[in-house]
């Protein structure tokens, strides 16, 4: 097609627009110590707290290109300090499926080497003990591969018996693992804050937590933390970690068009990009395509007519169902029908707002292509695909061109779902194709 024609849709849309997407999987990232709280200090003299903010900032980081919400329980602390009940409350009130406390090792003496991860002893369901222990190995073999000795995944438990969780089991030792799991305090039986209740792990409400001990802060472990570089990739083997443990996928890339739900990876986006580009589909509004949407009739007469610059065709329509003259495709649905490329059904009516069918779609462009003086008849054995059976009669030629001259073609499965719905998606990649293949 050499020229271009611009197409807007004049009907009403209810459209719910967000400004930031929530993925499924949630997780909290801790930057061990802060504020007046230093941790202890490097070999170079570098405090804990802002090494353990820069692993957590990669982190962070690394995670934005997946399907995942993250948050921090702080990104600095300036003149205040930031509890560890109050950074599990935060975890849990974010609804987050896991938590990772960042932190160093501390050295006074000796020469200790090593990363570690700290995890609950809870077992009464997978997502506690085991899985997390599963995901502490992952972090150790990634930070392994960078040349730190593995120390182990390990567990600690409240010296105390009887401070155990709602399963009867013993409460962890480290605070941001127990009170990620429990959300509230128990020091010698009493709970707080007042009036707090104790969550049910064994009902999955524990929120299972990580420390990651990543290496010691002196000695011969010094030459992991000495540069960014260094901490980048620590937080890299905590990303890939959680990654591979929990499945995550890599956010799509935007594509190459304005609509916010078109990425670059989509099998239509090409097409998408080719329709709007030449103005045979537009959006529905600046940056929403709606790909999943159906196609009606009445949108696809629309097209063709916008294709033939708008010719106007004089008289009333014929079908009983299109006589508002108001309406955005009166004037195309005329055009069409003159020049017998649409015709209505049984009962007389055009039915403009009936979502298109695949062979209907067919049937159309064959019938346009006959009214453009360029069809050339295809003789196609359809009987390759498994529902064939289901064409109807009147589409039977339609659909031997359309994919002969492969403006439709048949899915991984073998099929050509002749009467299913056309998505906008789909009319998008049967246009593309119609326009580049049909000379």
């Amino acid at each position: 097609m050499k020229k271009k024609y611009i197409i807007s849709f004049l009907f009403v849309l209810a459209m719910i627009l967000f400004s930031g997407k929530v993925f499924g999987f949630t997780v909290v990232i801790d930057p061990g110590h802060g504020g007046t709280e230093s941790g202890a200090v490097a070999q170079g003299g570098e405090l804990e707290k802002d090494l353990n903010l820069k692993i957590a900032r990669y982190l962070r980081d690394y995670l934005s290109d997946y399907d995942v919400t993250v948050y921090m329980t702080h990104d600095g602390l300036s003149g205040r300090d930031l509890e560890i009940f109050d950074r599990a409350i935060f975890a849990r009130e974010k609804k987050a499926d896991l938590v990772l406390s960042i932190h160093l090792n501390s050295l006074d003496s000796g020469t200790a080497n090593g990363a570690e991860v700290w995890v609950t002893a809870n077992t009464s369901l997978d997502k506690y003990n085991k899985n997390m222990t599963a995901f502490g190995n992952k972090v150790l073999s990634n930070l392994g591969r960078l040349g730190i000795a593995n120390r182990g995944v390990k567990t600690s438990l409240r010296s105390d018996t009887t401070d155990v969780y709602s399963d009867g089991t013993r409460a962890d030792y480290y605070g941001i693992i127990c009170y990620c799991m429990r959300g509230c305090k128990i020091d010698d039986g009493d709970i707080s804050p007042a009036g707090a209740v104790p969550a049910k792990v064994e009902a999955g409400e524990g929120v299972p937590a990580a420390i990651i001990e990543h290496c010691f802060l002196k000695g011969s472990d010094y030459k992991f933390i000495d540069s960014d570089a260094d901490l980048k990739k620590l937080a890299e083997a905590d990303g890939k970690a959680v990654v591979d443990q929990f499945g995550l996928k890599k956010k799509k890339q935007k594509g190459n068009t304005p609509f916010n739900d078109i990425y670059i990876d989509d099998w239509y986006h090409d097409a998408v990009k080719y329709t709007y580009d030449n103005g045979i589909i537009s959006g529905y509004n600046s940056t929403t395509f709606a790909p999943e949407d159906n196609l009606t009739r009445a949108m696809l007469v629309t097209i063709l007519h916008r294709m033939e610059g708008q010719p106007y065709v004089s008289g009333v329509s014929k079908f009983p169902d299109v006589q508002d003259t108001t309406k955005y495709y009166y004037v195309a649905v005329k055009w069409a029908t003159k020049h017998g490329i649409v015709h209505g059904n049984d009962a007389g009516n055009f039915e403009p707002d009936r979502a298109i069918t695949r062979e209907e779609l067919a049937v159309i462009l064959k019938q346009y292509t006959e009214y453009k003086g360029k069809y050339k008849k295809q003789t196609v054995n359809l009987s390759k695909f498994k529902d064939a059976n289901q064409i109807l009669p009147f589409a039977k030629t339609g659909m031997e061109w359309a994919v002969g001259v492969r403006v439709i073609e048949g899915t991984n499965e073998n099929t050509i779902k002749p009467q299913a719905t056309a998505t906008r998606a789909e009319v998008a990649a049967m246009l593309y194709k119609y326009c580049t293949r049909v000379k």
